[in-house]
């Protein structure tokens, strides 16, 4: 991969991390718990299922 493309999606996952911090910061969290994975894992099967496209920031 060019130099132009790894600087451009190290810019994208710094800015993403930084707004988890800041929302981890004000108390916007969700305990992670095998339930809460359950529950993330159904609704992405059920997205796939519909049809859903994919946000950017997902993939790599």
């Amino acid at each position: 991969m060019s130099a132009l493309v790894e600087r451009d999606k190290l810019a994208r996952l710094r800015a993403a991390i930084a707004v988890g911090i800041e929302q981890s910061e004000r108390g916007q969290v969700v305990p992670w718990t095998p339930d809460f994975m359950d529950r993330l894992m159904r609704q992405a099967a059920e997205n796939v299922h519909l049809g859903k496209p994919f946000k950017d920031k997902i993939i790599p």
